[in-house]
């Protein structure tokens, strides 16, 4: 059964289309961050109507409705920077890739 927060549309053609930060839902976690709009702000925001044809041609097309925020949820559990040298988060960010603390203390 496939989570609520995950969208899968099966395609025939042997491609996958990967699209992990177009999610703006906070997972009511709202309350806990310094603004919700931080909270969103480093969404992928319209990759995903960039990929709209993507199902039309075939491809499988994967999208979550989570927040990056909440989890990174193509992020390597282990920590391993995908991009070394550049500004990066951890599975559950805690910073924006900016620097800036997401949650109150």
């Amino acid at each position: 059964m496939t989570p609520p927060w995950l969208t899968v549309t099966q395609g025939t053609a042997p491609l996958l289309v990967s699209i992990p930060h177009t999610g703006i839902d906070l997972a009511g976690l709202d309350s806990r961050l310094v603004s919700t709009w931080l909270g969103r702000r480093d969404c992928d925001w319209w990759i995903d109507k960039l990929y709209d044809f993507a199902a039309d041609l075939g491809a499988t097309v994967v999208h979550t409705a989570i927040s990056l925020t909440v989890i990174d949820v193509n992020r390597d559990p282990s920590g391993v920077s995908l991009y070394p040298g550049q500004p990066t988060t951890t599975l559950c960010p805690t910073d924006t890739f900016d620097g800036d603390p997401l949650y109150n203390m």
